[in-house]
């Protein structure tokens, strides 16, 4: 048991330093989200990821990567809030090599609930992202209308107003049944009331800028998903592995200990992979496809390796470009080499 927790803990370490680089808003939003529900699930503290930790009895907690905030994001984050006794509000910075600032979004309240509220917010996250895109799929299949973005960004807005309205109503009805499952009180602990008074101060004024719905019938249909999701059980996983796509892992055990494999894509928690064999022989490097479970021991590669992999691809594909062929249609994407 402890192995496979120290396993995962790497896992969550080498998501967060992804999280952190600040390449890419979605990568980093996605990978952040990753670690948080794998920390949740395995019973990851903050101490167990971070140097050091002051433990209190009121807390802030980060929910996003410094990032563009969309309205609904900030939307959703009040929605919970409101529901879970945290205390709501955004941090807003200039990014180095960025002309733009970028905010992210802290809750603020007592460490029980805010565990509580950062796992609602992770799930309604995730959950929303992953039926409006269905939607927009769905919405384009039946209309026959081309894709066009002012078309989707229309289609997406109005089914996440709905979403959000249905979710807020859902709220209302479950917050008794949450109550029962993890001893919560709706109002707002008058200490954190206080202590927030004081951590405001010289806090600025922000409204959410909210779209108006302009098509109907997703408003009417995200509404409906919003008010259907049951939160206090399993209904759906829509967990987003996208961030880890295209990293290259070294395994950490057994006969493959030190192997590096790429990571292609991940279906129902299978990791589909390139495998990259070169122990032997470094200048006939072998590349293959292969499949694992995502809690197979790995560790995400360090900088040399991932240097060594990519070098490895390069000479596969000079010396064997038919076999590197098929390997591009077996996986059935582009091994794109630079």
């Amino acid at each position: 048991m402890e192995k496979k927790h120290s396993r995962i803990l790497k896992k969550v370490k080498g998501l967060l330093a992804i999280a952190n680089d600040q390449k890419n808003d979605e990568e980093c939003q996605s990978a952040f989200v990753l670690a948080q529900k794998l920390m949740i699930e395995y019973g990851i503290n903050k101490s167990d990821v971070e140097d050091a930790l002051i433990s209190e009895e009121i807390n802030e907690e980060s929910v996003t990567i410094f990032k563009k905030m969309f309205w609904w994001e900030r939307q959703l984050s009040s929605i919970i809030g409101e529901n879970f006794r945290v205390k709501v509000f955004w941090k807003n910075k200039k990014l180095d090599g960025e002309n733009k600032r970028k905010s992210k979004i802290v809750f603020y309240g007592l460490e029980k609930d805010l565990e509580l509220a950062k796992e609602m917010y992770l799930l309604a996250f995730e959950a929303l992202v992953y039926h409006s895109k269905n939607y927009i799929s769905y919405y384009y299949e039946e209309t026959g209308e081309a894709r066009e973005r002012y078309i989707t960004e229309s289609v997406k807005s109005s089914y996440i107003s709905g979403f959000l309205e249905g979710l807020e109503n859902r709220f209302a009805e479950q917050v008794a049944i949450l109550q029962k499952e993890y001893s919560l009180l709706v109002l707002m602990p008058e200490v954190v009331e206080k202590s927030y008074e004081e951590r405001s101060k010289g806090f600025g004024s922000y409204s959410i800028n909210t779209p108006p719905p302009v098509i109907d019938e997703a408003y009417k249909e995200g509404m409906k998903k919003g008010n259907g999701i049951d939160f206090t059980k399993s209904t759906i996983d829509t967990t987003d592995y996208s961030s880890v796509y295209n990293k290259i892992i070294t395994y950490s055990q057994g006969a493959t200990r030190g192997l590096l494999a790429k990571i292609i894509k991940i279906e129902d928690e299978i990791m589909i992979l390139l495998n990259c064999y070169d122990m032997q022989n470094e200048d006939l490097p072998t590349f293959y496809k292969w499949e694992l479970a995502f809690d197979y021991p790995f560790e995400f590669a360090k900088e040399d390796d991932v240097s060594r992999f990519e070098k490895n691809l390069v000479d596969f594909q000079k010396n064997y470009s038919e076999s590197f062929n098929e390997l591009e249609t077996e996986l059935g994407v582009k091994l794109i080499v630079k």
